[in-house]
């Protein structure tokens, strides 16, 4: 059995991610992976720390966290380059 972890589950695609995982699973008749689907709320991408607990043990990352709001980004950039670069490469 694998083990999924999707960020940014709470978000568009993360949630879609997340949902088309399960729904195969279910429809698989299960035993094929299991779906850890977490969104901002429980796990701070730009923790590192955070980060290395949450992958610890998982076979499979889809990270579909992201800074999507492009003016927010630019008003607030050391914060969208903590979850849109920094973010990715301590998952990496």
């Amino acid at each position: 059995m694998a083990r999924w972890l999707v960020t940014g589950a709470a978000g568009m695609l993360g949630r879609e991610v997340a949902q088309l995982l399960v729904t195969r699973e279910l429809l698989s008749g299960g035993g094929f992976h299991e779906v850890l689907a977490l969104g901002r709320a429980e796990l701070d991408i730009t923790d590192p720390a955070a980060l290395k607990a949450a992958i610890d043990g998982v076979d499979v990352v889809v990270n579909a966290a992201a800074w999507t709001d492009v003016d927010g980004a630019e008003g607030n950039e050391p914060e969208a380059t903590a979850v849109n670069g920094d973010a990715v490469r301590h998952l990496l």
